[in-house]
Order: C-alpha cells, then structure tokens, then sequence
C-alpha cells in the first residue's frame, strides 16, 4: 500500500492524501470505523458541498475556486475531510498548493505545527479552511482586474471579443457562486452547535468562517451587478453604432434616390425631355443633380438628423 502522509502532534493525526487508493481509505475505514458511504463519495465528483455528521467524526465535502490565468476561467477544487477529535484527514484528487504547502510548513517547522494544531484537530480544521479562504482574496483580485480589462475594452470600442468575454465572465462569477454558497450553512450548522461532536467553545471560529463566506458572496454578487451593467452598456453602444451605420446607409438612400430618378428617366428614349439636345445637357443635369443633394444635405441638417 502506497505510504499515507501524516504528521502527528499531541496526539492528533493529520492525514494528507493526495489521489488516494482503496487500499488507503479501506485502512482508514476500519481504523476510524468510517462510513462505507462516505469513502464511496471520496471517489465521486460531488456536485455540492455537504455536511454528514456521526457520532464519532464529522465528513465534510467542500469545493474551492481554482484560477486558470491561461484561459481566464475559473475551476472547481473538491476536498473531502474526515474530521474527530483526534484526527483529520483531508483528501483531494486535483492539486490544491496551498494546502500541501500549510502540511508542508506543519512537518518541517515545530513552531508553526504547534501553531497550526493548538492542541486540536478542530483548529487545525478551522486554520487550513479559513487560510484557503483567505486565498480566494487573489482570486478577487483577478476576476476584478478581468472586469477592468472588459470595461477598457467597451470604452475604446473594441468590440470584437467583448460578447465573448461577457459570457466567460458570467460563467466564471456562476461557478463562484455554486462554490461558495452551499457552504454558509454547513458552518452554520457547526456555529449553531448542530454537530455535539465539534466542541461548542469552536462556535466563535465557526462564525468566523461563515462571515468570511458571506463576505465572499456578497462579493460575487457585487461582480455579477457589476457585469451585468458593463454587458448593458455594451448592448447601448453596441444598439448605438448600429442606428448610426443605419441612419447614414438611410441618408444615401434618400439621396441618392431622386439622382436615380432623374438619371432612370434621361435613360428613356423620349425626344421631349428638358435639355435632352442642348450643347451642355449633361453640365445642366449634373448641376441640377448637385442642387438637389445639397438642397437635400441642408435640410437633414437644419432637422438635425446628421
């Protein structure tokens, strides 16, 4: 059986798998006597975050946002955690950096593993949870620049990948939102002392991490109001630029149609017509053709229809 990273401290046991094996999580099921249901779910995509309380431990699914800087698209991380008093296992199968690098810091510094740990698994929980989620500020920072980046793109009238990047956006804010929402009220649920098992006196850290939750929602949907208003200024200008490009296509037309008029009607065959065998016809058609344009042009001016 592939070697499971752990570190131990005061009794506590802090279990890092990364991309486990049966083998792996069968020897932690019958070492912590877990769930057969919840080490099934280890191995599925859970779609929502959810919150299964025992008698003994605690099972959590939790999703993080991941920032692609490539694509500019935002991707789901899953963790799965076991937590009980005297341990805590956390799993996931794609890479989350900062959490090897907090088990990292906690298995190669003395200080800062007695600072993580406190003498409870549960702060150990609350630490890496709320260190995650203080994380998802870069991801602000970069959803917000990519807002900026959009609205310069309005304002100087580049047009052409501004509906596209609208809906990569909206996307990435919606993703944010399934990710961040369904967690409020797991932690509510701890706050409020649901689960018995997480000592009440953690109700303080909890709440801290629902604020920091809720803050992040709040966020989103400041980021949501914020595309949607940019998506309705382009639409405006986007309207704008078309009526513009009608309206003068219109103004040709009316122009131009009574020169069609004149020029369909000299094309005719008639000995009769004005100026037909004068020396100078097509210098008097002409001029009367400009007169008319201008006298046309004048008018749609004083109109103010250009």
């Amino acid at each position: 059986m592939k070697k499971i990273k752990v570190i131990r401290h005061n009794n506590i046991n802090w279990y890092n798998i990364f991309e486990p094996t049966k083998n792996q999580l069968e020897f932690l099921k019958n070492k912590y006597n877990f769930h057969p249901l919840d080490i099934e779910d280890c191995f599925e995509e859970i779609q929502r975050p959810k919150l299964d309380i025992y008698k003994n431990y605690l099972f959590l699914v939790l999703h993080f946002p991941v920032w692609d800087q490539k694509n500019k698209t935002l991707k789901r991380a899953e963790l799965n955690v076991f937590l009980g008093p005297s341990f805590l296992i956390t799993i996931n199968d794609k890479k989350i950096p900062l959490l090897d690098e907090i088990f990292y810091q906690a298995k190669t510094d003395v200080k800062k593993r007695s600072r993580f740990f406190k003498n409870s698994s549960y702060y150990l929980f609350y630490f890496i949870f709320n260190q995650l989620l203080l994380s998802i500020n870069l991801i602000a920072k970069q959803i917000s620049k990519s807002l900026n980046e959009l609205d310069l793109e309005i304002t100087t009238g580049n047009y052409k990948n501004v509906l596209e990047h609208i809906s990569t956006m909206r996307r990435n804010l919606i993703l944010f939102q399934t990710i961040i929402k369904p967690q409020i009220p797991i932690f509510k649920k701890l706050e409020q002392g649901r689960a018995k098992l997480a000592n009440s006196s953690y109700a303080y850290y909890w709440g801290n991490l629902v604020d920091r939750l809720s803050f992040i929602w709040e966020e989103i949907e400041d980021f949501l109001q914020l595309l949607e208003g940019l998506a309705k200024t382009n639409e405006s200008l986007l309207s704008y630029k078309t009526n513009e490009v009608i309206k003068i296509l219109t103004i040709f037309s009316v122009v131009l149609m009574p020169l069609t008029l004149i020029s369909g009607i000299y094309g005719m065959n008639i000995n009769t017509l004005p100026f037909l065998f004068h020396p100078s016809s097509f210098l008097i058609i002409t001029v009367i053709m400009v007169i008319i344009v201008t006298f046309m042009l004048i008018f749609f001016k004083i109109k103010k229809w250009v």
